[in-house]
């Protein structure tokens, strides 16, 4: 059995998916979630709760503040994908905006130029400390329908002119930076060469290195997977390892663990992927496969991170991801890190497949492919 070694990679892995989510921060959020909430009040007193403009309005307004939300959380793994929802979001916004010049145009009220005293008395709302919608409430609750609306037209305008500057921005970025799915084959060819750099980051394994020179399929499931879906998964694990599929993963919960097992007995090459450093002592269901050179276990932390957290097991898969060739995710639970962690994958143009059942189809709705048994 080989003994513990070390290899370097330049693979920054807080690089390949970067900080990203903080959209409460966004100028653009905090303006949004104004103008829903003044909307469904403006809705609600204006707009008869059963025409469709009135169901119409509000989801424009939610669609805004939802996509910026959505793009923002996406922009991770997919600059593409925050693009075109903030566009959304600003198309959404523009869609409001219209309703909104004709709820006063078909009555008869003006709109305000931008040069309108009341015009300007609202945009310096804009500046006051610990602005929040009760700062507006009153000139959309307790006002007449001229100054509701109209009140609702300068937050739309002060929203999607932050909008169109962060769409400016994001694309600038987009050009010089390039996307995930760059970063990602970049940083995939980077692991395969093995280099010697100082600035490569160092992982620790014991066993077989060449493993990682095959086509990989990573292996995922929830901690909480139906009984048929749990069924399907070790009838795939049989089909593996009677093809001599090189698997890869993290193998942590229940059912991922028991593939592992599975494969473990079998001929089949596997990649045991650690959200910890590597253990002093290694497993008797280890060293089996660790004599027959079909066993390779790798962590990319280094002796200091003694257990395995929520923050390394992210870490670990971003490595799994990295290193597989086809991502494999037997259920994910809505809602899950794991349907999460799926979403960005697919998102980032990796090969994600799925089984071909009623239970999957959240990650047939994000893109995954189906597999037939």
């Amino acid at each position: 059995m080989k003994q513990m070694q070390h290899r370097s990679y330049k693979t920054n892995m807080t690089y390949l998916i970067p900080p990203h989510g903080g959209y409460r921060e966004l100028k653009s959020f905090q303006m949004s979630e104004l103008v829903y909430d003044g909307t469904v009040a403006f809705c609600g007193r204006f707009i008869d709760r059963r025409s469709r403009t009135h169901d119409q309005m509000v989801q424009a307004a939610r669609s805004g503040k939802q996509n910026i939300t959505e793009g923002c959380m996406a922009s991770g793994t997919s600059k593409k994908m925050e693009l075109k929802l903030i566009g959304v979001a600003r198309a959404s916004l523009e869609e409001l905006l219209q309703d909104l010049e004709d709820f006063l145009r078909q009555r008869g009220l003006p709109k305000w130029g931008k040069d309108d005293p009341m015009a300007k008395k609202i945009r310096r709302l804009a500046y006051e400390v610990n602005r929040s919608y009760t700062t507006y409430k009153t000139y959309i609750e307790n006002s007449p329908p001229e100054v509701a609306a109209n009140t609702l037209l300068c937050l739309v305008h002060q929203t999607n002119f932050l909008l169109d500057q962060q769409l400016r921005r994001l694309e600038r970025d987009f050009l010089e930076q390039g996307g995930f799915t760059e970063r990602l084959y970049r940083v995939r060819n980077q692991v395969r060469e093995d280099r010697s750099d100082k600035t490569y980051t160092t992982y620790s394994y014991w066993g077989q290195h060449d493993i990682l020179q095959q086509p990989l399929t990573a292996f995922f499931c929830s901690h909480r997977c139906p009984g048929p879906l749990v069924a399907k998964a070790y009838d795939l694990a049989q089909k593996w390892r009677l093809e001599g599929r090189p698997l890869i993963g993290g193998f942590h919960s229940p059912v991922e663990q028991e593939i592992l097992r599975n494969m473990l007995r079998s001929q089949a090459p596997v990649c045991v992927v650690l959200a910890r450093s590597l253990p002093k002592r290694i497993l008797a269901e280890w060293r089996r496969p660790l004599d027959e050179h079909r066993l390779l276990l790798l962590s990319p932390f280094d002796a200091r991170v003694k257990r395995a957290t929520r923050e390394t097991a992210a870490r670990r898969n971003q490595v799994v991801a990295v290193l597989a060739k086809t991502i494999f995710v037997a259920h994910a639970e809505p809602g899950s890190a794991t349907e999460a962690f799926g979403r960005e994958m697919a998102a980032a143009g990796k090969t994600c497949m799925t089984f071909d059942d009623p239970r999957t189809e959240n990650l047939k709705a994000a893109g995954f492919k189906t597999l037939l048994l």
